[in-house]
Parts: C-alpha cells; sequence; structure tokens
C-alpha cells in the first residue's frame, strides 16, 4: 500500500499518529523477519530477492526527543516543517517498500514450502520405482542365468554329440560302405527284376494256350449239348407219333437225319461264342395239335413229364439258349415247341417277348425294344437298356449298381442307404443318408460337406482346410499348425510355440505356454505380462 504525504497544515496530534504507524511499521517487519530462519546461501543465490535485509537501527533517545521537540512545534514553522515533511514522505516510502517486500517474502516462503513438499513426494516415487526396479532386475537376472544354464547343458550335450561324430575319413568310409551295399542291392533287384519279366512272360504264353484249350473245350461241349438236344428231340417225337399224332404235323425220320421243317416252324437262333442272335418266328399254335382218340392227358401230366425231363444232367431244352451252336437251316433243334405252353413266346399284341434259360440257372428275357432282363440264380437281376448304353444290376441283398453312357458308374447300397458315384476322370462322390457329401478328387484330395453345410478339405500332403457356415475358415498345417480366420477380419495362429491373435487394426496379441501374454499395438506400443497378469513391461517403442 501507498500513502500520500500529510499536507502541511496538520496539527500536532495527527503527527503524532503518523509517528506512530512509522514506527509501528517499522518493527513489524523486523518481528516478521526474526520469525522465519534466513535462507541459506544456496537459496539466497537462486532466489536474490530472499536475501536477508539490513535490520534498521531503533531510533536514538536523543532523536525520539528531537522528533518530540519538533513535533510540539507548530507545522508551520519554516525550514524545520519542510524537513519533517521530507522525512514524513521518506518514511512513508520505506513502509510502502517493507509492505510489498513483505508481501513478496510471504508468496516466497509458500512457495518454498509447496517445493520442498513436492520435492519430497518425487524423492518418495523415486524410492519406490527404484526398489521395483531393482527387484525386476534382480528377477530378469535370475530368469536369464536359469536360461544361460540351460543353454549351457545343451551346448555341453551337443559337444558330447559333435566329438562323437565320425570324422572325416570315416564319413568317406560310410560312404563307400553305402554306395557298395547299393550297388550290390541295385544289381539284385536286377536279377529279380528279369526273373520276373521272364516269368511274367511264361505265364502270359501258359495263359494264352490255357485259353486256347478252354475254346476248343467250349466248342467241343457245345457240339455234345447240340447232339444231346437232337437226340432229345428224335425221342419227344417218336413219342408223340406212336401217341397218334397226325403224320402231318410231325413227319417220319431216322435218328440222326433231320428231314427239311416246314416254313411257319420256328428256325433255332444261331447263336456264336458269348453272343445272341434274335430273330423274329411264328409259331404253331399248340392247340391246332389234335390228340388222339382216347388221349386225355392235362396240362399238370405235360409239365410233370417236362419237369422229369429237365432233371437230367443235360441243359434244359429250350428254344434260343446261348449256348446252342449254329445249325444249319435244313437242321432240327426245336421240336420242343410242342412240350408245354410254358415254351411259347409271350405274346403282346404283336411284340414278342422271349426268354433264354441257361445251365447256370440264369434267364434271359428279350423284350420287343431290344432291352434285356437277365435274372441269376441268387436273385441278382441285370438290366441292359436296348442300346446297351445303360446298365442296371440289383444285387440279391438290395444293392444297386447302374453303369450309364459316361461311364459314369452309381453305386446305392441299400443297407446303409449310402450312394457312391464313380466318373471317368477318377472323381467319387459319395452321398449319406444325414445329407453328408464326400467327394474324392483323383490327385487324393477329399472334400467333405456335413449336413450343416461345413465343408472340410483333407490334402494329400496331411493338410486341412474347413470353412463353416458363418464364413470362418481353419487351415490345418501338415506339421499341425493351425491358422483361423474369422469374418470380422481377425486371424489366430496356434503353433506349439506360442497362439497368437491378430487384428484387423494391426494389434498383435501373443500367449506363450508359460502363461506369459505379449500386446504389440498397431501405433508401436508393447505391454507383456506375466501368468497371474501383473504388467512387467510398458513401453512405446
Amino acid at each position: 500500500m501507498t500513502s500520500t504525504p500529510p499536507s502541511k497544515k496538520v496539527n500536532n496530534g495527527k503527527s503524532r499518529s503518523v509517528l506512530d504507524v512509522a514506527r509501528g511499521s517499522i518493527e513489524q517487519p523486523e518481528e516478521q523477519m526474526g520469525s522465519t530462519p534466513p535462507p541459506s546461501h544456496l537459496v539466497a543465490k537462486l532466489f536474490p530477492q530472499l536475501k536477508p535485509k539490513e535490520k534498521i537501527k531503533p531510533a536514538q533517545p536523543g532523536a525520539m526527543e528531537s522528533l518530540q521537540s519538533a513535533r510540539d512545534r507548530p507545522v508551520g514553522e519554516g525550514l524545520q516543517a519542510k524537513v519533517f515533511t521530507q522525512k514524513l514522505a521518506e518514511l512513508e516510502n520505506e513502509i510502502a517498500r517493507f509492505r510489498k517486500e513483505n508481501a513478496a517474502l510471504s508468496r516466497l516462503r509458500e512457495e518454498r514450502e509447496k517445493g520442498l513438499e513436492l520435492f519430497k513426494k518425487e524423492v518418495t516415487e523415486f524410492e519406490r520405482q527404484k526398489e521395483a526396479e531393482l527387484k525386476k532386475i534382480e528377477e530378469y537376472r535370475d530368469k536369464e542365468m536359469k536360461k544361460l544354464k540351460k543353454e549351457k547343458k545343451i551346448f555341453e550335450k551337443h559337444q558330447k554329440a559333435t566329438r562323437s561324430l565320425p570324422d572325416k575319413k570315416d564319413r568317406e568310409e560310410i560312404d563307400q560302405l553305402k554306395n557298395q551295399e547299393l550297388s550290390r542291392r541295385e544289381s539284385r533287384w536286377t536279377a529279380n527284376s528279369k526273373r520276373l519279366k521272364d516269368r511274367v512272360e511264361a505265364l502270359s504264353n501258359e495263359n494264352e494256350s490255357l485259353k486256347e484249350e478252354i475254346e476248343a473245350r467250349n466248342v467241343k461241349q457245345q457240339e455234345d449239348l447240340a447232339k444231346g438236344e437232337r437226340k432229345k428231340a428224335a425221342a419227344r417225337i417218336r413219342a408223340l407219333r406212336t401217341a397218334g399224332k397226325p403224320k402231318s404235323l410231325i413227319p417220319e425220320f431216322e435218328p440222326g437225319k433231320f428231314p427239311t421243317l416246314p416254313s411257319n416252324l420256328p428256325r433255332a437262333l444261331e447263336t456264336g461264342k458269348n453272343t445272341v442272335k434274335q430273330h423274329e418266328k411264328k409259331m404253331l399254335p399248340v392247340e391246332n395239335v389234335k390228340e388222339p382218340p382216347g388221349h386225355k392227358k392235362d396240362t399238370s401230366d405235360s409239365d410233370s413229364s417236362s419237369s422229369d425231363d429237365d432233371q437230367s444232367p443235360a441243359p434244359s431244352p429250350q428254344r434260343g439258349t446261348d449256348h446252342h451252336p449254329a445249325v444249319s437251316p435244313s437242321g432240327f433243334r426245336d421240336q420242343e415247341a410242342f412240350k408245354s405252353p410254358q415254351m411259347t413266346p409271350e405274346r403282346d399284341g404283336d411284340h414278342t417277348e422271349e426268354q433264354i434259360h441257361h445251365p447256370d440257372g440264369k434267364v434271359e428275357v428279350l423284350h420287343p425294344d431290344g432291352s434285356r432282363l437277365i435274372t441269376f440264380k441268387n436273385g441278382t437281376r441285370k438290366e441292359i437298356s436296348s442300346d446297351g448304353q445303360i446298365i442296371t444290376v440289383t444285387f440279391f441283398n438290395g444293392d444297386t449298381r447302374q453303369i450309364y453312357p459316361d461311364q459314369r458308374v452309381v453305386y446305392y447300397y441299400a443297407e446303409t442307404q449310402i450312394t457312391h458315384t464313380t466318373y471317368p476322370d477318377g472323381l467319387e462322390i459319395i452321398h449319406f443318408p444325414n445329407n453328408q457329401t464326400e467327394k474324392h478328387y483323383p490327385d487324393g484330395t477329399k472334400e467333405i460337406t456335413f449336413p450343416d453345410q461345413t465343408i472340410k478339405y483333407l490334402f494329400q500332403n496331411g493338410g486341412e482346410e474347413c470353412v463353416f457356415p458363418d464364413g470362418t475358415l481353419l487351415r490345418v498345417a501338415p506339421d499341425g499348425d493351425r491358422t483361423m480366420e474369422f469374418p470380422n477380419g481377425q486371424r489366430e495362429i496356434h503353433t506349439a510355440h506360442c497362439k497368437k491373435r491378430e487384428y484387423p487394426d494391426g494389434t498383435v496379441k501373443t500367449i506363450y505356454p508359460d502363461g506369459k501374454q505379449e500386446t504389440r499395438y498397431a501405433h508401436g506400443r508393447i505391454r507383456v505380462k506375466d501368468k497371474d497378469g501383473r504388467v512387467l513391461v510398458d513401453q512405446q517403442t
């Protein structure tokens, strides 16, 4: 605060009050300064304002008396009044200056106390961080020492193994022995290969000779069967003739000599080696044959007699069998058309359906449209289309096998309800009853589609790839590493050493087998935690 000098026209009371105020203001800073300790040399050097001020000496008694006398004098007494006024103004200025300095000293003292308090806090924090860092360093040192010991053991083992390995001379000798062994094996393999080739050639020649012998025997067997059929036909015709049949229908002939048949009788099927050639025939109705008087045999009797004949070692003498050799047009082989109504072809309007019974028990039905149905003895059925392009085999256990013109083979397992389709290029498709589908490609790759539309690929090198319905992709490498790619852009990698997850923003989080976690953020920050979740490293690179 500043005060204006008093006017010259003041009374003694006013002058006394001013002096008292001046004396009080002089004594007040002295007391205040005496209450605080003097600043140190370092603080005084850093803060020049805190240097101790020279103390104002107390007024001498003579001076106080002169001041009192001057106060008793009238103010307007010339020179003394002027000096007193100047002195008063100086005192006022001194008071104002002391007040300012006192305020500054108070402020500096507060700042100093705050600084000291902050300094103490920093020292305490520094000591705490120092202890923590020392502890981390000790732990890191112990860990590194353990690693060094472990690596030292491994290195010693490696040294021992290296010492036990053969040297250059031994390696050369080992290579030489390996080459000798390899050459012996190659010579032995060459000899075996040559011997096997000779054996294969000899077996091939033997197979050819056996095939020729089998063909010759088949031809002879067919000739014997044809002779047996002719003999049976002649015997039946003689029996019919003696029973009183009209001579116009059954011409007389001698055994072994066959007359020419009328044009209205059916002609025999000419059969070659494992082939059947069909011809349209017109059969003489059985009802046109007149029975002689007194001959009253019903159909059952004729059927029973025919069944007795069929039980003979010779095959069933039915027309159209594919085991009969070709005969000349003047030959007679189908006299058994008169045996029973079962031997007549089935009529459907103008179409005729023929059956061929083979000696091994299979029955072949020739349809008018050219298609064939073969029924085997064990119940297996084989259907061949008219163009021969589609073949359907129905086995006795319910399984079905279909061959299509594009060489596609479809096999249906009746018991498990599994469909197996094979394509000419080697592709195989297996369909299960639960809507699961497997595709086996020629290169060894397998594709499995599960009922929930999950698709799994199995590669020949041992790798796997799985696509889930939500878009998640799982890859398994041959070494066992697994990689998962999620629809949100995240990627997770599982190896034998760690588990890693990569986020779209570039953040990578890694978990090690010992439980330690490492997170690397896209902006360069690295944070490492132990298995208990304590932060070991958190820094910005």
